[in-house]
């Protein structure tokens, strides 16, 4: 017995030191085993603090998982308090890897039961689930080697930085980025607490064979959040188990009501201020935080606000002490959390964001020490998008001895969590939050911050205000801080720490197309001229086509030219370019759109535009009637009163229009609500740059538009098919040639307007290259409408006059030599 007892021991030697010497080389695992007392080699000894005895420990070559009941799972075993027996340990013959702070050697497994020993952080390296429940009895079970994936893994092979779909215990994890956490595809059942959520969570992890799924950890169908606010305080285990199940539970954050999110915030904020705190736990609270940061803000409730509250002054006091956690920075994609420690004075430190990565990935996220640091780029070279530099009093250096300050930075990537009653986002932009803290205030001089916004689309940063959150008034306030006036972005400087941010104020902006505002000009300012000559001709020439007829013509080419001219001369607002300078002084903005008083004449142009507009069409209409009362009434044509009626309807129906416009959209401090900043034209969009059909552009101009439009296809449609097929009423021993036909067809179209039908196909689609094509014909079309009116009713007209009267002149001349010729004798 004696030999067979020497050669285990030796056994039990020669592996610890095939552990030590040989798989170091693995990536580290997600937990840390916690000792603090000087320790020997010793063999396996597991020690309670009731009144117990040793129990076996039992070692065998299989690899099955030991658990205590199917819960959730726990890194490795730890401290307990009840006067139980422990249950024996089950050790796989697969090595792992045991490392003490301390001046100590290498021991296989040193397990302590809440022993009088204090405990130093010793990391074993794991990638497998241990299943853990609230009792007084935990188990190990480790099966990572250096050689062989895990067994639970159906995929062992890299690619590239993701961890592939796999399965793991019967579930199933997505594809995931290395570093991030996956929430198993299988959810908890319909009737149960957690029904919809996650069953487990796995994190992706990386080593030199594998990238797989690690850390598991389960969920307790029958709980839900509120039922995890009493569990806080309680054992390092049971603190895991709780914070690893709240992030499973939030992992759907807008499915989240006002009762959760309270809770959950309530939760967190006793697991960050819990004596009992890991850095398996703060890595479940970070991603618990991101995640609430997607919650629906209407779902808040004033006790979710107070909640949300106390979470951010904890999470400013945890930045501070997470060095006792080992840990120097916390990422997720709505949140970080970094944390540094000052053994030696230095006269500054700063902190950035990397501009052009992924959100908050770990790379975007970097500090510098010391007078010669970058304000520009971080020390990759790339642009930084956010910098918070804190400066040290010079006079400090004397007074700093031993001292260890210790600075926290927590950025927020939204101000979800910061209820503002004076600043309102009607934008629905995005404001990120940055909180700085010292252990000792004493040795600051200030704060300095820039937060490059990110402008909305369609619009461009105004104005700004450097302002902190003041937990007293429960809003943004300005003392203390001053805005620096700086051509490359806001900065910022404050004589205090806590919460910062930039509040901007954004105004619309527009780019134009160069190209089509030449073809613009050019059309309508030829349309003009063809506009008035064909007024003149046609007063000129009115009684060989009769009153009605040349009144609706001259009406058309009246309005036309009118609206031309505005178009030319006021379609720009000619106070657009007279943006007013960042104003020196640090007042918070009502909200991020800036918003003017009306101020030129840039209303009276747009109302005077829909006007001309509609009044054109009110025309183009009149005309098709005429045209219309022709064909069916060749003998009668149109009534005796139509005269009456078509100067009713042709300057009456769009005044209505216009003034109901005006009533319901318009307001001197807003006008903004009837027409565009921009241009002098309705208003079409909303505040985030939507197709808003409330706005005037769509009831105000396009409805009426496309009802006169369709009027007059039906129409066109009518008279080109009489002109075709030949009317019963209109007899004549003459055949008209089809080429007329078609001119004529063309004229009448050209006169109705009916080239402003591409102006809808513009409008609806959504193809980049066919959106060009369209708005260039479109273009052309329209600013060239009075040069085709003018060609076709003018220049035609007249040429075809000019040469008929050449005909007679030429007629009468052979004519008079004729009659002298039979007067002559032969």
């Amino acid at each position: 017995m004696m030999d067979r007892s020497m050669l285990l021991l030796l056994l039990l030697i020669f592996l610890s030191a095939f552990i030590n010497e040989g798989l170091l080389q693995l990536t580290p695992g997600h937990y840390n085993i916690i000792t603090n007392s000087p320790t020997t080699t010793t063999p396996i000894i597991t020690t309670t603090n009731s009144p117990t005895t040793t129990t076996p420990i039992t070692t065998t070559t299989s690899t099955p998982t030991t658990t205590n009941s199917p819960t959730t799972t726990t890194p490795i075993t730890t401290t307990t308090n009840s006067p139980t027996t422990t249950t024996p340990i089950t050790t796989t013959t697969t090595p792992i890897t045991t490392t003490t702070s301390s001046p100590t050697t290498t021991t296989p497994i040193t397990t302590t039961t809440n022993s009088a020993t204090t405990t130093t952080p010793t990391t074993t390296t794991l990638s497998d689930s241990t299943t853990w429940s609230p009792t007084t009895t935990t188990s190990t079970t480790s099966s990572t080697s250096a050689t062989s994936p895990n067994p639970l893994l159906t995929t062992s092979q890299p690619t590239g930085n993701t961890c592939p779909e796999e399965t793991v215990d019967d579930l199933t994890f997505p594809l995931t980025v290395i570093g991030q956490i996956s929430y198993s595809i299988q959810l908890c059942p319909p009737g149960t607490p957690s029904a919809g959520n996650p069953m487990a969570l796995a994190e992706c992890l990386s080593s030199t064979h594998f990238h797989g799924f690690g850390g598991l950890q389960f969920l307790d169908c029958g709980l839900n959040l509120e039922a995890f606010e009493s569990k806080v305080n309680g054992t390092l285990e049971e603190n895991i188990y709780v914070a690893s199940s709240v992030q499973m539970l939030t992992s759907k954050p807008e499915q989240l009501t006002s009762q959760n999110i309270t809770s959950a915030a309530t939760i967190i904020n006793n697991l960050l201020s819990a004596t009992m705190l890991n850095e398996s736990v703060a890595e479940s609270v970070v991603a618990t935080i991101s995640q609430l940061m997607y919650t629906d803000e209407d779902q808040y409730s004033e006790d979710t606000y107070d909640a949300l509250e106390s979470l951010t002054k904890t999470l400013e006091d945890f930045a501070l002490k997470m060095s006792n956690i080992n840990s120097s920075v916390l990422v997720q994609p709505n949140l970080v959390v970094q944390s540094i420690k000052l053994s030696n004075w230095t006269p500054q430190v700063q902190f950035y964001t990397v501009a052009g990565l992924s959100q908050n990935s770990p790379e975007s996220v970097g500090q510098t020490l010391g007078a010669d640091t970058a304000n520009t780029a971080s020390s990759s070279g790339r642009p930084t998008d956010l910098l918070l530099t804190i400066k040290m009093q010079n006079d400090s250096q004397k007074d700093w001895g031993n001292k260890n300050l210790s600075i926290g930075m927590v950025l927020y990537e939204n101000d979800r969590f910061f209820n503002s009653k004076i600043f309102n986002s009607e934008l629905d932009t995005k404001r990120r939050v940055v909180a700085a803290s010292l252990t000792d205030k004493s040795f600051l001089d200030n704060v300095e911050f820039a937060i490059w916004p990110k402008n909305t689309s369609g619009s461009t940063s105004y104005d700004f205000a450097c302002v902190y959150w003041d937990y007293a008034q429960r809003d943004w306030r300005t003392e203390g801080c001053v805005k620096i006036l700086d051509p490359d972005g806001p900065r910022c400087e404050c004589n205090h720490t806590t919460n910062f941010a930039v509040l901007v104020s954004f105004r619309a902006d527009y780019t134009y197309s160069e190209a089509l505002n030449w073809i613009s000009i050019v059309g309508c300012s030829l349309s003009i001229v063809g506009l008035v000559l064909t007024a003149v001709y046609q007063i000129k020439t009115r009684k060989q086509r009769g009153a009605n007829s040349t009144m609706l013509l001259v009406n058309i080419c009246l309005c036309m030219t009118t609206y031309y001219l505005l178009f030319i001369f006021g379609i720009n607002n000619p106070v657009q370019n007279s943006k007013a300078s960042v104003s020196e002084h640090n007042v918070i903005p009502s909200s991020d759109l800036q918003q003017t008083v009306d101020q030129g004449p840039c209303t009276a142009i747009t109302a005077l535009l829909q006007y001309f507009l509609l009044s054109t069409f009110a025309w183009n209409i009149l005309y098709a009637a005429h045209v219309f009362f022709l064909i069916r009434n060749a003998l009668n044509g149109p009534p005796r009163a139509f005269r009456t009626i078509a100067t009713t309807v042709g300057w009456g129906l769009p005044a209505v229009i216009v003034g109901i416009s005006l009533s319901t959209t318009y307001t001197f401090r807003d006008p903004l609500g009837y027409r565009q900043e921009e241009f002098c034209w309705l208003a079409s969009l909303d505040k985030t740059g939507r197709f808003d059909p409330k706005r005037p552009m769509l009831w105000g101009f396009l409805l009426p538009l496309a009802v006169m439009l369709c009027f007059n296809t039906s129409l066109l449609v009518y008279f080109s098919q009489t002109i075709c097929c030949g009317n019963p009423n209109l007899k004549s021993s003459r055949t008209t040639p089809m080429k007329k036909k078609i001119l004529s067809s063309f004229s009448l179209a050209v006169v109705l307007g009916l080239s402003w039908v591409v102006g809808y196909f513009v409008l609806i689609t959504h193809d980049k290259t066919l959106y060009i094509i369209l708005s260039v014909v479109f273009c052309l079309c329209n600013t060239t409408q009075g040069v085709q009116i003018f060609i076709l009713f003018t220049l035609q007209s007249f040429l075809k006059t000019r040469t008929r009267n050449k005909l007679d002149s030429k007629t009468e001349s052979k004519g008079g030599a004729l009659k002298m010729d039979t007067k002559i004798p032969h």
